[in-house]
């Protein structure tokens, strides 16, 4: 569901004033490039304060050396994981792979393992694509040991929801401002990938300098 557009907003975005963006149907896109430096700063603090839960959710996984890591998204969600399996791999010493839901939802057993121990970590905007879930709960059918890591934008979404119910389940709820309402994904795409990074890989971060060069770009 869309969201109204805010009556009194009167700021400038990408060098553009409201009037002008609303006429040529940019407002929501040009807002939300322009928030990214700040929502970033929010997901670090968000991740931070649930450091001791999700580390203590992580560890008993992570210590199995069979452990199998699926990053998996649909349409531009797919590329969080696409973007983040290498340097992954690299960090955590482990094979860490990118799948789309669609393949997954078409294909399962040609890509889900019964026999291996899998985390299956899911990004999604709104989390309402029916391959989304239907990819987190093929993943439980077919693999004994799976364990789910749902890192989504929209409280209300249908993963967001299964997630919460689930005992094998953890769900990393973006900030608000994050459900885009812009055709195009933005600061979720943004946001989902740096809260995977300040999960795995929290000092490899360097948010200042980041923040600083996108706000002088912006």
């Amino acid at each position: 569901m869309k969201l109204k557009m805010p009556e009194s907003q009167n700021s400038n975005y990408l060098g553009f004033g409201p009037d002008k963006l609303k006429a040529d149907s940019g407002y929501w896109t040009a807002r939300e490039i322009s928030q990214q430096p700040g929502v970033w700063q929010d997901v670090a603090r968000l991740v931070d304060a649930q450091r001791d839960a999700l580390d203590s959710w992580l560890a008993p996984l992570l210590a199995k050396p069979e452990l199998r890591i699926i990053l998996t998204g649909a349409g531009t969600s797919a590329y969080v994981g696409k973007t983040l399996a290498p340097y992954l791999t690299q960090k955590l010493g482990r094979k860490v792979e990118a799948i789309s839901t669609t393949d997954l939802v078409s294909n399962p057993d040609q890509y889900l393992l019964a026999n291996v121990p899998t985390l299956l970590i899911s990004y999604a905007r709104s989390g309402n694509s029916p391959e989304s879930v239907g990819a987190y709960r093929l993943a439980d059918q077919i693999i004994p040991d799976c364990h789910h890591l749902v890192v989504v934008c929209n409280t209300e979404g249908d993963l967001a929801k299964t997630a919460r119910q689930a005992a094998n389940s953890y769900c990393l709820l973006m900030p608000e401002p994050t459900l885009d309402q812009s055709f195009a994904m933005t600061s979720s795409f943004t946001a989902m990938l740096l809260g995977t990074l300040c999960t795995f890989a929290p000092d490899a971060i360097q948010l200042g300098k980041a923040t600083a060069a996108a706000r002088h770009i912006i």
